[in-house]
């Protein structure tokens, strides 16, 4: 079980994929503070109100530098997801998911792209010599070829989206107020990738905390959902502000409800309360 990700999903929609079941935590006797605790963020339609469903539901992982020092290769076997479908992790891929509802016209191609990405290797100073930690790097080519891969698979992937909504979703922070601050090897390399493909939502953990941060350049929305489990690690007031919409040093989690043209952000405590909302809007042309 990858427990330091802090970015785990429950993707519901109006037509669900064979993984997802329909038991709700208020079926299973489980309150939205356990949910809260696991470190959730939740994605609905806009349609259904987000009931939080448990078990039955696929679980989209990334890897986060924690993962990297235990054994990174085992929660990528294979394995795993011959025994239970609903896991998946690797390094990186891309999830398609329809908006369309059945009263819309047949032929509808609404839909919203998710591409997770792998934002250990990026950081230096997991490669330092003076580096306390091992980190488990099997598998991955030479870092400056993985870099550069995954970069272009990307900008590829980006390159070809037609979706209403990109959303992309990784371990470290791009912009944060938090605890670990920006990560300048993202801000350097991958930053410049979303602007250029005028992604709407990057998804992150890292820093324990729940925040949300516009780009004022481009409008790439920042969203911190860390706060699953430890917390509190305090939230730097000193640093940059701009953009800042809204930063808790706190527990919870994020609900995302997406449609073709709305999408709602919302944070919540570990009492499962209501603390932050942002309305998102796409033109309809």
């Amino acid at each position: 079980m990858v427990s330091t990700i802090n970015l785990w999903w429950l993707l519901r929609w109006d037509k669900w994929v064979p993984c997802w079941g329909s038991r709700s935590l208020s079926a299973l006797g489980i309150t939205s503070t356990i949910l809260a605790l696991l470190g959730w963020t939740i994605f609905s339609s806009p349609h259904r109100s987000p009931t939080f469903t448990l078990l039955q539901v696929c679980r989209l992982g990334v890897l986060g530098n924690h993962d990297y020092m235990g054994d990174v290769l085992s929660q990528m076997d294979p394995y795993i997801q011959l025994r239970d479908d609903r896991w998946i992790c690797q390094r990186e891929y891309h999830l398609q998911y329809s908006l369309c509802t059945d009263s819309m016209k047949e032929g509808c191609k609404m839909h919203v792209d998710f591409f997770f990405i792998d934002t250990t290797p990026f950081v230096d100073d997991y490669w330092a010599a003076s580096q306390t930690h091992t980190f488990d790097w099997r598998g991955l080519a030479s870092r400056e070829e993985q870099l550069r891969n995954q970069l272009q698979s990307l900008n590829d992937k980006l390159e070809t989206s037609t979706a209403n909504w990109k959303v992309v979703v990784g371990h470290h922070t791009i912009r944060s107020m938090g605890y670990h601050g920006d990560t300048p090897e993202l801000v350097k390399n991958l930053l410049p990738i979303l602007k250029k493909h005028r992604v709407d939502l990057y998804v992150n953990g890292h820093d324990h905390t729940l925040q949300h941060i516009k780009d004022q350049d481009s409008g790439v929305h920042f969203v911190t959902s860390g706060g699953g489990s430890k917390a509190w690690d305090g939230v730097r007031s000193s640093e940059n502000t701009e953009g800042v919409l809204f930063a808790y040093d706190g527990q919870g989690f994020a609900a995302i409800s997406m449609g073709p043209h709305e999408l709602l952000l919302s944070f919540h405590d570990g009492l499962g309360n209501t603390i932050y909302t942002a309305h998102l809007h796409k033109s309809r042309h």
